[in-house]
């Protein structure tokens, strides 16, 4: 589905929807992506995401199988 038939359905089905719930749901996910949640982190936080992304560019990755092969005895007490 192409991005403008998506808003168009999305569109029709707020539009169409009685349910109040799901509208202000609907409505707290529209405004939490608007809001830019990197202004609300600590400096440690930004710094922490920085250096990951730092750590990713250097291939600096372990993969999930791997992470969990090495601490797997401690995941299974």
């Amino acid at each position: 589905m192409q991005s403008n038939q998506l808003k168009v359905k999305l569109a029709q089905q707020v539009l169409s929807s009685k349910n109040k719930t799901l509208l202000k749901r609907v409505e707290a996910i529209l405004s939490a992506s608007e809001e830019d949640f990197w202004d609300e982190l600590t400096d440690e936080q930004r710094e922490s995401a920085l250096k990951g992304r730092s750590d990713i560019k250097a291939g600096k990755i372990k993969t999930t199988k791997q992470v969990m092969a090495k601490y797997k005895k401690w995941l299974t007490k």
